[in-house]
């Protein structure tokens, strides 16, 4: 599958709808030409009809004063009579004619008037219909060209919402695919993020494991190393001030960690003292609150006891004389207050990093 930055498929996205909008906005110039040349065809449409509508009124009104023309001429023949009684010849009895062309024409030269006016009006009428069917015909190219035009622009119109429903389908397809590509790469991202701390955090663990087993001492006979540090146990009774000045300082704890190491070396130890048939049950730790009741701290460097695993309702300082903390194996190996002046076994620890 080819890999499509996130920035690369929105600029891709962009472009593809500007591409859509460019074809759009062409489309709407060949529909706005079209539609000023059908205006100015309707234009002409018009002054044509214009035209024709004037030929036919004046020509009307010629043909309607020829027939009144002829019409009153042929009245005033007919109603005539001979000069002398005898003859075919005929005198007007009324004025309509000679109102016409005047007194001095006889009937024929009035008639052959007539005959020439009206073989002029009909090659006019001629020409006037020669110019009406050319009209019409022209009419009806204009007609076919509106036509035309007409249906060219309904399919414009409708290739343009053709080309719209398409460029949105296929914006919207490609932006649901990009989205999809989107929420890819962001979970290929947080997938490799997390692999990369994780892997981050297991370096850093073994760099330090590996700093902390440079650092630790070196444990001798007699001597358990845990993480950076060396434990050891003092099965000789003595209080506590006595076995924090013996050998080494007594034991600090720091976190869960190291005291469920200490509690499963006193349970196997437990274990292995009872098949001895001694007795043991309670180990003194560097714990005190011996320079204020109730603030706990680790000697010799009186650090506040940050964990501590006491028994319940521990530390409850008896009678007011328990001021140093113990791990009593009778208590399921946790942590209690007791009389500094007790003896008591002890556990040792080396500190770490200082020897």
């Amino acid at each position: 599958m080819q890999y499509f930055p996130p920035m690369a498929a929105f600029l891709c996205l962009i472009s593809f709808f500007e591409i859509g909008h460019l074809i759009e906005n062409n489309v709407q110039m060949q529909v706005y030409r079209i539609m000023e040349e059908l205006l100015d065809l309707k234009e002409d449409f018009a002054e044509l009809q214009k035209d024709i509508t004037n030929v036919r009124r004046g020509l009307n009104q010629d043909i309607l004063e020829i027939h009144q023309l002829i019409e009153n001429g042929s009245k005033t023949i007919c109603h005539c009579s001979r000069r002398d009684g005898t003859g075919d010849q005929y005198e007007l009895s009324t004025p309509i004619v000679h109102g016409k062309f005047g007194p001095s024409l006889s009937n024929d030269e009035v008639l052959k008037k007539l005959n020439m006016i009206l073989k002029g009006l009909t090659n006019e009428k001629a020409t006037r219909i020669d110019f009406m069917k050319a009209n019409e015909a022209m009419e009806d190219e204009l007609r076919q060209n509106i036509s035309y035009l007409a249906t060219k622009v309904e399919n414009v119109r409708k290739n343009i919402d053709n080309k719209v429903s398409e460029t949105n389908a296929n914006a919207l397809t490609f932006g649901t695919k990009l989205e999809d590509k989107v929420s890819t790469i962001e979970r290929k991202i947080k997938e490799t993020m997390s692999n990369l701390n994780k892997t981050l955090d297991d370096l850093d663990e073994h760099v330090e494991k590996m700093h902390l087993d440079q650092e630790a001492p070196k444990c001798g006979n007699g001597w358990i190393k845990f993480n950076s540090s060396c434990y050891t146990f003092i099965h000789l009774n003595m209080s506590w001030f006595a076995a924090e000045l013996f050998g080494s300082h007594l034991i600090r704890i720091d976190d869960r960690s190291e005291f469920q190491f200490i509690q499963n070396l006193l349970y196997e130890l437990h274990k292995t003292r009872l098949n001895e048939s001694a007795k043991i049950s309670h180990y003194w730790t560097a714990g005190n609150d011996i320079i204020k009741e109730g603030d706990w701290v680790w000697t010799p460097l009186n650090v506040p006891i940050r964990y501590a695993a006491w028994y319940v309702e521990e530390p409850n300082n008896w009678k007011g004389q328990e001021h140093c903390a113990e791990i009593d194996i009778d208590r399921h190996f946790k942590m209690n207050d007791h009389n500094c002046q007790m003896d008591f076994f002890s556990i040792c620890e080396v500190d770490r990093k200082n020897g």
